[in-house]
């Protein structure tokens, strides 16, 4: 008989707030810690909308590089991505040592009412901290 196996992940931040991910001996870093669930209702009650994407815990110089590459791709579409700016500088000075970054995208129907969001939440235990908005209609 198979055991399933559940990613570990031990996260620290330093004092200029990078994250170093450091997986638990026998286990691996894994998508959204295997509670993808409950990380959708924690983000959705923060942010009054269905979530359709959970991804991470991802680290904070993972979540720099992601931003970065999308004001690459970014031209039109009403993002306001700021790679750097007061935002997400504002988010990386409220993590703690295990509060753990994820990306999210709210579901189809937020959209298509013209309140969709994606962007970045920091989750302390089982609360959203803070989020960064990368895109919104």
């Amino acid at each position: 008989m198979k055991m399933a196996t559940m990613s570990l992940l031990t996260v620290l931040v330093c004092s200029c707030h990078e994250t170093v991910d450091r997986p638990l001996p026998g286990t691996s870093a894994g998508d959204s810690r295997g509670r993808p669930e409950e990380l959708r209702a924690i983000i959705s009650s923060y942010l009054h909308a269905g979530i359709d994407v959970v991804r991470g815990p991802l680290t904070v110089k993972e979540v720099q590089n992601e931003l970065t590459e999308d004001a690459k791709r970014a031209s039109t579409g009403g993002r306001r991505v700021i790679p750097g700016g007061p935002e997400w500088e504002e988010l990386k000075a409220k993590l703690k040592r295990g509060d753990q970054l994820y990306f999210y995208k709210t579901d189809r129907q937020s959209w298509q009412e013209l309140r969709g969001r994606e962007g970045y939440v920091a989750i302390g235990g089982n609360e959203v901290i803070d989020d960064f908005l990368t895109r919104m209609n």
